[in-house]
């Protein structure tokens, strides 16, 4: 149940296995698949942050209950330290940019601006990766 949880809330948001993997604590894509085929199980800190950056509870992962919705808790800070999700979600409409980010994220000198880009508004991530686009291009 929770793989099949896992891979449906990865594939409504256009997510590769290794992009979860990597967003929530380094995992390589291997270790995702086989949380989603039910081969492998999270420990319960990984569930923690695949609910939170999936936002859902995890009660709704485990199949505890239908409502995908985590109970607001002030206590908890949802710390995205690759920025994946905010990213996908601003290029999820243009496949073109979303490859090129995609290839842009392998090169160590833009670590720094990948930090930045996930406080961003998706509007600004598109003018950013618009950008970068055009001056390889020149």
């Amino acid at each position: 149940m929770l793989g099949e949880k896992l891979r449906l809330l990865r594939t409504q948001q256009g997510l590769t296995q290794e992009e979860v993997g990597r967003a929530v604590g380094g995992f390589k894509k291997p270790a995702v698949s086989q949380w989603e085929s039910g081969d492998r199980t999270p420990d319960a800190a990984t569930i923690k942050k695949l609910a939170i950056f999936f936002d859902v509870s995890t009660d709704y992962l485990l199949s505890l209950s239908d409502n995908p919705k985590p109970v607001p808790n002030k206590s908890i800070q949802v710390k995205d330290q690759s920025g994946v999700y905010a990213i996908n979600k601003a290029l999820s409409e243009n496949p073109k940019l979303k490859s090129l980010w995609g290839d842009l994220v392998k090169r160590d000198d833009l670590q720094a601006m990948m930090k930045q880009a996930k406080a961003l508004p998706p509007e600004a991530v598109r003018r950013i990766i618009k950008y970068i686009e055009i001056v390889e291009n020149e």
